[in-house]
């Protein structure tokens, strides 16, 4: 008689989720068997180990809330936090967002990084805002959940005015040095990250500054730029260390720099006023310098004020519209001008007056008077060619040269900013407050006093 195959019977699946959950708890519930160790006896048999089988346990609701949560996560169904439907693989993808840099970026990487000094460190996604070492701020500078609207606006403005908060010319200023910086890192010290940068490597640059025969204002100027780039990418600041300040100041107990410009004295003004016709060619050029050094005298104006160096710099001299004539029975009596960009302006303005004096042979009022008669452009830089485009800085100190030379004096010694010195120099001579000196000259410290140079006053 054949043998009959023996017949199993398969176990129906479950038909829902719910009759999978006891199986579920039950493969979670199992639990190993105990051992304990073996007993010494005096008989030479060793001990069988005993073991304890526990019935499983009756399923709580939190086990089978368990057993739930991970069948719906292998399913990839949405999980339901605070009545909001949230996708795992977005939630993953939300922690895991940061906008730090790799440890082994390039240092051209670093160097793009560093130059771009006035781009707020905001993260790549418009939603989230991000620190310096990545972790998530509390900063409002997100995308608001309760109205829908965006406030990513604000990332714009806040570069606006980040930007806004030095002038053109520093700005210039230190991306060259910041980028002399990064040229020596990436010679002297290939592989290393120049952003963020460490004290050592700020030390090693002032060394080689100082050996260059830099200036100490100088290689101030280049710590200074190194300080605000990473201020302004909210990284250690590396310079502002005690090592870093002593070192700063042996470059001055070594090399004591001496300023040898002497000032621009009202009977040199004199002087260099009547050799234009001399000098320079054509009545409109000569009417322009008269009013352009008259200003400069009696303004206690810096050369780039007036004069622009390049094109980025149009809109930061001093403008036709913010010159303003006031008039007495029908004769112009005072002529303020309101200077919106200056040296430590922090976006503040000052207006100066002042007052016309006809028996003045160097009077501002009357030279500004002539020259708008000329060149009289409502709008843009104050100071023109008679084409139309602003007065170059080089154009101007080349014509000063020019005239120094005629009338017999030194050019080493007398430059743009003599003008500056003879104008506080003259002011103290004559007796004027020097907390009144400072306020006229827009001098934010007490530096304007190496200016007033007495000794040379009659030179």
């Amino acid at each position: 008689m054949p043998k009959q195959k023996s017949r199993t019977r398969r176990k129906a699946a479950p038909q829902s989720i719910e009759e999978d959950v006891p199986n579920l708890v039950e493969e979670q519930s199992e639990i190993p068997p105990l051992y304990r160790p073996p007993v010494r006896r005096r008989k030479t048999r060793r001990a069988v180990p005993e073991t304890i089988t526990e019935q499983p346990s009756v399923p709580t609701a939190n086990d089978i809330a368990d057993a739930l949560f991970r069948k719906f996560e292998s399913s990839g169904v949405q999980l339901v936090k605070d009545n909001t439907a949230v996708p795992i693989n977005d939630l993953t993808g939300m922690l895991s967002s940061s906008s730090t840099q790799p440890e082994n970026s390039s240092n051209n990487d670093s160097q793009g990084q560093m130059l771009a000094v006035f781009q707020p460190p905001l993260s790549s996604d418009p939603n989230i805002n991000t620190s310096s070492d990545g972790s998530s701020s509390d900063c409002s500078l997100v995308k608001s959940n309760s109205c829908g609207h965006s406030t990513s606006i604000f990332a714009s403005m806040t570069d606006k005015l980040v930007s806004a908060s030095l002038s053109a010319a520093t700005q210039s200023s230190y991306n060259r040095m910041l980028s002399v910086y990064s040229n020596f890192c990436q010679k002297y010290f290939p592989g290393v990250n120049v952003l963020p940068s460490t004290h050592v490597m700020v030390a090693h640059f002032i060394s080689h500054l100082f050996i260059q025969n830099y200036q100490p204002s100088t290689i101030a100027s280049y710590i200074s730029a190194i300080s605000f780039m990473h201020k302004i990418k909210f990284l250690q600041d590396p310079t502002d260390t005690f090592f870093i300040k002593k070192m700063l100041k042996g470059t001055k107990q070594l090399r004591h720099s001496v300023d040898t410009r002497l000032p621009i004295t009202y009977d040199i003004l004199v002087k260099l006023v009547k050799a234009l016709p001399k000098v320079i060619v054509g009545i409109y050029n000569q009417v322009l310098l008269k009013a352009m050094m008259s200003t400069a005298y009696f303004c206690f104006l810096r050369i780039g004020e007036i004069a622009v160096k390049t094109e980025s710099e149009i809109y930061t001299v001093i403008q036709r519209e913010d010159i303003k004539f006031e008039s007495v029975n029908g004769h112009v009596s005072n002529m303020t001008i309101t200077m919106k960009f200056y040296k430590h302006s922090n976006l503040q303005s000052k207006t100066l007056s002042i007052a016309r004096r006809p028996e003045n042979y160097l009077c501002p009022v009357k030279a500004i008077e002539e020259y708008l008669r000329l060149q009289n452009c409502p709008h843009g830089p104050l100071f023109r060619f008679k084409c139309g485009k602003p007065v170059s800085g080089f154009y101007f100190n080349s014509s000063l040269k020019s005239l120094l030379n005629f009338v017999g004096l030194d050019t080493n010694f007398y430059k743009g900013h003599s003008f500056r010195i003879g104008a506080a120099t003259s002011a103290a001579a004559r007796g004027v407050p020097l907390a009144l000196i400072q306020s006229m000259g827009r001098w934010k410290s007490n530096a304007f006093q190496h200016y007033i140079r007495l000794d040379n006053f009659h030179t």
